[in-house]
């Protein structure tokens, strides 16, 4: 399957089609062209408080966290909405805050978070000793879990960086 926001030429007719999170839009430009853009099904708002920062991820946003080697004990406040920005319903839901190398198939944290205010969307994974240890680059996302659908937002990157003194 082409990237994000890949078009795909198609010599013959072709009718419309939305399968599920996939919107799909076709456009005749003297031949018939396709144009699938999936922008994820859903997107996350992060709110750090360690930092006071708010970052936005899925949909085609990445966000890049910072961390601090050994810091624990916070939590990481996550918002989902849906694709128009409503807040998606968490309630029912499981969801999984995961964490690993890129390169890695061994996941480095995978824990769970606590729903806050489900109908809102938002829920929070409280940082434990040994998830940011490591000095390096990560990649995040959050596993969702609910009636009986599995979502993922995975458009996170994390730095663990090294807390002073550097030596």
């Amino acid at each position: 399957m082409p990237g994000r926001g890949a078009t795909l030429r198609f010599p013959y007719s072709f009718s419309t089609v939305n399968s599920g999170d996939l919107s799909t839009t076709v456009v005749n430009t003297g031949d018939l062209s396709f144009t699938a853009v999936n922008d994820g099904a859903l997107r996350l708002t992060i709110y750090n408080p360690k930092i006071n920062d708010t970052l936005y991820a899925g949909g085609g946003k990445v966000a890049d966290m910072t961390v601090y080697e050994d810091d624990y004990g916070y939590d990481l406040q996550f918002t989902v909405l849906d694709v128009n920005s409503n807040a998606f319903n968490l309630t029912g839901a499981t969801v999984k805050f995961q964490m690993a190398k890129p390169s890695s198939t061994a996941l480095k944290v995978n824990g769970t978070c606590t729903l806050v205010t489900p109908s809102a969307g938002t829920c929070a994974y409280t940082t434990t000793s040994g998830d940011f240890d490591t000095l390096g680059d990560y990649v995040a996302q959050l596993l969702i879990t609910v009636s009986g659908k599995q979502y993922t937002i995975g458009d996170l990157n994390v730095y663990v960086k090294k807390q002073f003194p550097l030596v």
